[in-house]
């Protein structure tokens, strides 16, 4: 685990998405580019083996309707 809270991210979710789970960061450098892709670190907030945990595995992924969403996680986490 890296922190790089500091960094000058840019998400990369879509416009209407609820969950920023993921975005980047480039910079050039002497040799080309740099480029740091992250994601969130979901581990930071649940428990490895807790009921939330199984939970989430039971899901196993967020599913996406055209007009709703059931969440792998509760809404607080992936909406938060």
């Amino acid at each position: 685990r890296i922190d790089i809270t500091d960094m000058k991210l840019v998400t990369i979710d879509g416009e209407d998405s609820r969950d920023f789970d993921d975005a980047v960061f480039a910079e050039p450098t002497n040799k080309g580019w740099k480029l740091v892709v992250a994601i969130a670190d979901v581990s930071h907030y649940v428990i490895e083996g807790s009921d939330l945990d199984n939970d989430a595995i039971d899901r196993g992924n967020s599913v996406y309707f055209p007009r709703r969403v059931v969440p792998m996680l509760p809404e607080a986490l992936s909406n938060g």
